[in-house]
């Protein structure tokens, strides 16, 4: 699976090992006109089954225009590729991807792509995570 944190400059990219048990995060990609070129590329490379972008809901609950430029994108995938492209709440990832750095003693300005990855990889962990135990209950 390939997790994407959507984002204005940046796209955070995370992949799963090949039992789909660990997410990893992989080198961002700028976001623009030929992102979409970029990922079918990773796709096909990689032989991805499945692509889950990062739905940018606020605290509240509530959908901001992020959500919004973040589902066209989705649907913009899924029209491109060969696998299924699904939505996963990503809700508080940066946060955590963050915090996780600052623990590293990572910071400055280096980090924003790693934080971008980050964040994917803390966003399709928890999807990961999710399937399992809904496969498991």
């Amino acid at each position: 699976m390939l997790g994407i944190d959507p984002g204005e400059r940046r796209l955070g990219l995370a992949v799963t090992d090949e039992l789909g048990l660990m997410a990893h995060p992989r080198p961002v990609v700028p976001a623009g006109p030929e992102a979409a070129d970029q990922i079918a590329a990773i796709v096909s490379a990689q032989k991805i089954g499945r692509v889950v972008v990062g739905l940018p809901i606020r605290t509240t609950g509530a959908e901001g225009p992020e959500a919004q430029a973040a589902r066209q994108f989705a649907a913009d995938l899924a029209k491109r590729l060969p696998c299924p492209v699904v939505m996963w709440d990503e809700r508080l990832t940066t946060v955590q991807a963050k915090s996780m750095l600052r623990e590293q003693g990572r910071s400055g300005a280096g980090r924003k792509g790693g934080v971008d990855s980050l964040a994917a990889t803390v966003m399709l962990q928890a999807y990961l995570d999710r399937s399992r135990k809904r496969d498991q209950g």
